[in-house]
């Protein structure tokens, strides 16, 4: 009975090490958050792209609630001059400091201006979540679509998977526009925060994540199985407690959620290109 526990305390200090091993490694590359929006703008000149490869695009977008614009629409100035600000990670649907809210439903226009970018070459923009269908320019240009954002219902398509927008800087000066619209889920905005950064870097964050859910997954399972095993075959009815087949159960369920959440948020497989 007591090697039975043994092992099975065993292999449960193992996964867990596992877990705890894949969500660091998972989260090896830390975003520069030095630099944030302000109004609608954020100056990147101290950004040192080969020590931080990789900045966060957070705080005060403009924004322009029940709009979807593109470019074209900023050349007029009487556009930008009608022009409020939202916070980016935030809810549209949460009140703000200046006590702003907006209802769940709707759609919106996000925009950032990066002035004095020091970098020239490829770029890659990185969208996590934003609730719950959007479409991004960059420059003027068309760079990454999920669902179909829209002003009535009727031509409103939901989708929210994590994407890998790659494009090529030459300027220095980057505008950014997202366009937002929500139709079906409790809350909307943008949660999480969008992130820019050098491609190989990019790249390999993306496959540490995709390799750290694998791993997660993998520990979650043979956890599960184990305590399964344990539960079936022993007959001492001391050991063959209801608490080890729940916990098997609870490990699976896990795994399989995890699994969901986990290899959609690091399968950035649909990457676009603007040239």
């Amino acid at each position: 009975m007591r090697k039975r526990l043994v092992m099975i305390s065993a292999v449960t200090l193992a996964g867990v090490l596992v877990l705890l091993l894949s969500i660091f490694w998972g989260k090896a590359f830390a975003p520069d958050t030095r630099m944030t929006a302000k109004q609608g703008k954020m100056d990147v000149a101290l950004w040192d792209i080969g020590r931080d490869p990789v900045i966060r695009l957070d705080g005060e977008w403009e924004f322009y609630w029940n709009k979807l614009l593109t470019t074209e629409d900023f050349q007029a100035e009487k556009t930008v001059q009608s022009a409020s600000y939202r916070k980016v990670p935030s809810l549209w649907s949460e009140k703000q400091a200046e006590g702003t809210k907006f209802p769940a439903f709707g759609c919106a226009t996000y925009r950032l201006v990066l002035e004095q970018v020091p970098f020239r070459g490829k770029l890659v923009l990185k969208k996590v979540n934003i609730r719950f269908s959007s479409r991004i320019y960059v420059n003027g240009r068309e760079l990454i679509t999920d669902g179909i954002p829209a002003q009535q219902t009727v031509n409103y398509r939901s989708g929210n998977t994590p994407q890998l927008g790659f494009f090529e800087n030459n300027s220095d000066k980057i505008e950014i526009i997202v366009q937002v619209a929500n139709y079906e889920y409790l809350n909307s905005g943008i949660p999480a925060s969008l992130e820019l950064g050098r491609e190989d870097t990019m790249l390999e964050q993306h496959q540490r994540k995709q390799l750290a859910a694998l791993l997660i997954f993998a520990a979650l399972c043979m956890i599960a199985l184990f305590h399964l095993i344990f539960f079936i075959i022993t007959r001492d009815m001391v050991l063959r407690n209801p608490v080890f087949l729940l916990f098997s159960l609870f490990c699976f369920l896990f795994a399989w959620g995890n699994g969901l959440s986990g290899f959609s948020i690091n399968s950035e497989a649909v990457c676009c290109r603007c040239a």
